[in-house]
């Protein structure tokens, strides 16, 4: 019966990937991120799975601290997304690498609107994102992270960001 289960949702601290649905979520996870005045994001039908080899949780209902979460995915079909694609413009994104405070060795490079660093959202969107690991617990990002087309980034679990254009 778990398999039947629908995990929409990704998010992941430093220490573990969290897969289930977020609740409430009215529209895109980005948006929910950003707007969120709690300091928990619930999680129903969870799937915990911690980075340092622990047993996997599943099934339950778990709440993951807004301030820990490093980065994040929704899967959705972003062909169906219409308002994404009309406010498009490749011409407002910069390529970037992004190094990760936690966990220690992780890096990133992608595309992210230019202005995303200067505004009030700690959350934004790093399209196409290419990751490399320096440790065995970034590793562990790189592989979640590299099967994704996007990854909504916590700006405060950067230590540095690059620009490469």
């Amino acid at each position: 019966m778990a398999d039947a289960i629908i995990r929409n949702h990704l998010l992941v601290v430093p220490d573990a990937a969290a897969r289930g649905l977020v609740v409430p979520c009215v529209g895109r996870l980005t948006d929910h991120l950003r707007t969120c005045g709690k300091h928990f994001v619930s999680l129903e039908n969870a799937e915990v799975l911690p980075f340092a080899g622990g047993a996997k949780q599943d099934g339950g209902r778990a709440l993951v601290a807004l301030n820990r979460i490093v980065w994040a995915h929704e899967y959705a079909a972003l062909t169906g997304d219409e308002h994404q694609r009309r406010h498009y413009v490749a011409e407002d994104e910069a390529a970037v690498r992004l190094h990760f405070a936690e966990p220690y060795g992780l890096t990133t490079e992608g595309y992210m609107v230019r202005t995303w660093l200067a505004l009030p959202s700690r959350f934004g969107v790093v399209r196409e994102p290419r990751p490399a690991a320096a440790s065995a617990r970034a590793e562990r990002h790189a592989e979640e992270m590299s099967k994704l087309s996007y990854v909504v980034v916590n700006r405060d679990a950067l230590s540095a960001v690059s620009f490469l254009d």
